[in-house]
């Protein structure tokens, strides 16, 4: 399993923050002045489940666009509200170098790929 998930927490922070937003501005009623991020948060606070998520594979690829490059490819799932006792769950797929040298260089240090999708 992914030993080091700080990265991993930052950035499925950010999803959250995001679909809500996406969600706000989906909603059709285009004269509604857009929350900012402290009145987005109470507003979905009460819906709010403890922040977790499950690992459903870790594991090694042969990148498809750099021949000799290896990816590690993690995907997770993890729920952001529950609401009329129905969880909202949102797996993504994440992809890194899986060499350690390649992702803690400078000019790598942070960078990865987030594929997510709403089910």
């Amino acid at each position: 399993m992914v030993k080091n998930f700080s990265n991993v927490n930052v950035i499925l922070i950010h999803i959250i923050l995001i679909l809500i937003l996406t969600s706000v501005l989906l909603s059709g009623d285009k004269n509604l002045d857009l929350p900012t991020p402290q009145n987005l948060w109470l507003r979905c606070q009460e819906t709010l489940i403890p922040f977790n998520y499950v690992v459903e594979k870790d594991e090694i690829i042969d990148s498809d666009s750099v021949p000799l490059a290896k990816l590690r490819r993690i995907e997770l799932k993890f729920y952001s509200q529950e609401m009329e006792g129905r969880k909202w769950g949102h797996p993504c797929v994440i992809y890194m170098p899986a060499d350690p040298e390649v992702f803690n260089s400078p000019e790598k240090r942070g960078k990865v790929v987030i594929v997510g999708q709403r089910s």
